[in-house]
C-alpha cells in the first residue's frame, strides 16, 4: 500500500510534504474531497483532529502537520534521494535551528500576509504594510546567512530551504507586488530563492493546474 496525502495540492503545507516525496523519488496518492470533508467527524475522527490539510496515510500510520511528515517521509526513506535533515549530527543541529526559525520566525511574519490576500475581499492595507516591514528584518537576517553559505543551514540544500517554498510561492501568487517588495534589495537571497525554486521536485508540483487553483477558498 503506497503512501496517502490528504489535501488540496494548493496547500502550502500540502506541497511541502510532496515536495519531500518527490525529493526523496518516491510518489503518492493525493486525496481531497474538499473542504466539507476536513471538517467531517470521519476525518476528524480518522486523519486529523484538528480538521485541517494534510493528513497523511503510510499503511497503518496516520499522521498530521505537514512538517512532521515530511520529517517521517525523509526518515524512513534514508539513503534515497536528497538527505533532507543532513548527513550529521552537526548538520542536523543546524538545519534544526532554521527549521524552527522558519516556523516560528518566517511563517508568523508572512502568513498574516497571505490570510489577508487569500480570506478577504478587501485585504487590510495597514496589517499587510505591517508584516512586510517584519518579513523584510527577517529577511535582513537571511541576507547576511547567505553570505556565509549558499543555503539556510550549510553547503547542502535541507528542510531548512525547502519548507520555505510553498509559502513564498503562495504569497508570489496572491501578490507578485508584494512577494517583489520583500525580496528587494536582497541580491543573495533572491539568488538563493530561484536556486530552491528550480529543483526538478519542485517544477513537478507547480506543473500541476490545482497547485495554483484556490477556488475553493471562500472570501469573506
Amino acid at each position: 500500500m503506497g503512501m496517502k496525502l490528504h489535501g488540496h495540492m494548493s496547500s502550502p503545507f500540502v506541497k511541502s510534504v510532496a515536495m519531500t516525496i518527490y525529493e526523496k523519488n518516491e510518489d503518492f496518492e493525493l486525496l481531497f474531497g474538499g473542504l466539507s470533508e476536513l471538517k467531517s467527524e470521519e476525518f476528524i475522527a480518522t486523519k486529523n483532529p484538528f480538521g485541517l490539510m494534510p493528513a497523511f496515510e503510510d499503511g497503518d500510520l496516520i499522521l498530521f502537520e505537514s512538517r512532521a511528515i515530511a520529517k517521517y517521509v525523509d526518515a524512513k526513506f534514508e539513503g534515497q534521494g536528497t538527505c533532507l535533515m543532513g548527513s550529521n549530527i552537526r548538520d542536523q543541529a543546524l538545519v534544526n535551528v532554521w527549521i524552527e526559525v522558519e516556523g516560528h520566525t518566517f511563517f508568523s511574519a508572512i502568513w498574516p500576509i497571505c490570510r489577508e490576500f487569500y480570506s478577504k475581499k478587501v485585504p487590510d492595507v495597514t496589517v499587510i504594510e505591517t508584516h512586510i516591514v517584519k518579513v523584510k528584518k527577517v529577511f535582513d537576517i537571511y541576507e547576511a546567512q547567505l553570505s556565509k553559505h549558499k543555503y539556510l543551514a550549510g553547503e547542502f540544500f535541507s528542510f531548512a530551504d525547502l519548507f520555505h517554498i510553498p509559502t513564498l510561492h503562495f504569497l508570489q501568487c496572491l501578490s507578485e507586488d508584494v512577494f517583489r517588495r520583500i525580496l528587494d534589495g536582497q541580491s543573495r537571497l533572491q539568488s538563493w530563492h530561484q536556486d530552491i525554486t528550480s529543483r526538478p521536485s519542485w517544477k513537478k508540483i507547480i506543473a500541476r493546474p490545482e497547485a495554483s487553483d484556490w477556488s475553493y477558498i471562500e472570501k469573506v
